[in-house]
């Protein structure tokens, strides 16, 4: 069985580079593996499939949509750091990415927020990376995840000049059953 870890943060905080970084050796790291799937269960399950890999990751800025399901299926077991990034920040590189109203995109980022911050009061902390310093602490963050890898020096170096991003919206691309599961917490916004 691998051991889970966790990077999250707020729409648009570099989560889909941070997969990348950490596929490297005996780690995996899937990117928004909630949409692919209908319930955290399911995420667990996609993640534990990725055998034989001793660690599997998950960057994904949705876990703070599902706080209260990610909390009672990983809440106390796997480690989970946050890339702290100014929500208007984030808010405006949604808007340019994907276009869409200005206010959908504050409502997922406030309620993200919001379910991170549960999150934290319910472990008691939040281990939390600021998003303009991710770079120079790449290697305390892969220590706080506590990866039995070296850090990665060479690797970070390859893909230190990519920008990797998600070019499309969380809406169309996604599996039918994260839908539905993002309507039942979000409703019809």
């Amino acid at each position: 069985m691998p051991r889970l870890f966790f990077v999250t943060g707020l729409p648009r905080s570099r989560t889909a580079w941070l997969s990348q970084f950490f596929n490297h050796g005996t780690v995996a790291c899937l990117h928004e593996p909630t949409t692919r799937c209908g319930s955290m269960k399911e995420v667990r399950e996609l993640m534990e499939s990725q055998q034989p890999l001793g660690w599997v990751g998950a960057a994904d800025p949705n876990i703070g949509l599902f706080a209260e399901e990610w909390l009672a299926e990983f809440g106390h077991d796997a480690p989970i750091v946050a890339i702290a990034r100014p929500a208007q920040h984030c808010v405006i590189s949604g808007q340019r990415a994907f276009g869409g109203r200005p206010a959908d995109l504050e409502y997922v980022t406030a309620e993200t927020a919001r379910g991170l911050n549960q999150i934290e009061e319910a472990r008691g902390s939040l281990p939390t990376v600021r998003y303009d310093q991710l770079d120079e602490k790449l290697p305390e963050l892969w220590a706080e995840i506590g990866l039995p890898d070296p850090f990665p020096v060479a690797h970070r170096k390859a893909l230190a000049r990519l920008n990797i991003q998600v070019q499309r919206t969380a809406y169309d691309h996604q599996d039918p059953k994260f839908l539905e599961w993002l309507r039942s917490r979000l409703g019809s916004k």
